[in-house]
């Protein structure tokens, strides 16, 4: 198994227990970091989500529930006590989702500038591989997103498919003047506009579509908006 492997498996299944998934956390750093890592974000969930209320939360938001509308009859006997479960079960849920949360904050309405801003910070390890990835190679990869090659990029290091959200895509690491530059490829993932975004390492650009949208990210003054021209010139898509 090799790290872009560990990586999906990692990703579909945390908890898999399968030897050769073990044997390369072992046997890599990189991924060993990367499934501790995961291995404490699903403790976090089971802990958020044993969250348990007080004894009596229940019984008293049924008597604010009340107190706001106090021509409305109070439940009795079991039927009560069923409300009162499925107040705490539901209040319990959000508390342990909020937990998960920094600050318990809400995520932005359109979190896909910071999304690929995520991803390629959890993918760093990719900026420094150098695969020499072939024409046929990144042909085959996009042809299996539903778009066709039209001539080669230049310089190559990294290729390989990933998970942005809701939809399959692709991650492509190319040679740019200020260092390793990331394409991700997001097919499904549609904008309205060019946008700009920066963090502070990186910038780049989000380019809609006809099919979704792709994103180019490099080191702070990198030229990404050629890059993206490029990419736009090189790949046709079916729509």
């Amino acid at each position: 198994m090799n790290c872009l492997e560990f990586r999906r498996t990692l990703l579909e299944d945390p908890g898999c227990k399968t030897p050769p998934f073990l044997e390369h956390a072992q046997q890599c750093p990189v991924c060993q970091r990367e499934y501790d890592r995961a291995q404490g974000f699903e403790a976090s969930l089971r802990d958020a989500l044993r969250v348990e209320p007080p004894p009596d939360l229940a019984q008293r938001i049924l008597d604010a529930q009340h107190a706001r509308t106090p021509a409305s009859p109070a439940p009795r006997g079991r039927k009560a006590w069923a409300v009162s479960g499925a107040i705490a079960a539901t209040l319990a849920l959000a508390v342990g989702i909020a937990m998960l949360r920094p600050g318990g904050s809400e995520p932005p309405a359109d979190g896909l500038e910071a999304n690929v801003l995520h991803h390629v910070q959890d993918e760093l390890p990719h900026l420094h591989e150098v695969q020499e990835v072939s024409p046929q190679q990144l042909a085959k990869l996009i042809e299996s997103l539903g778009g066709r090659l039209k001539q080669p990029l230049q310089q190559v290091n990294f290729a390989g498919k990933c998970q942005m959200r809701r939809y399959p895509g692709a991650h492509l690491v190319l040679v740019g003047r200020k260092g390793p530059v990331t394409v991700l490829i997001m097919p499904g993932e549609r904008i309205a506009s060019l946008r700009h975004f920066s963090s502070q390492r990186f910038e780049g650009e989000l380019v809609p579509t006809d099919y979704g949208s792709f994103a180019v990210i490099g080191e702070k003054g990198e030229d990404t908006a050629s890059i993206a021209a490029t990419v736009s010139r090189d790949i046709a898509w079916s729509g």
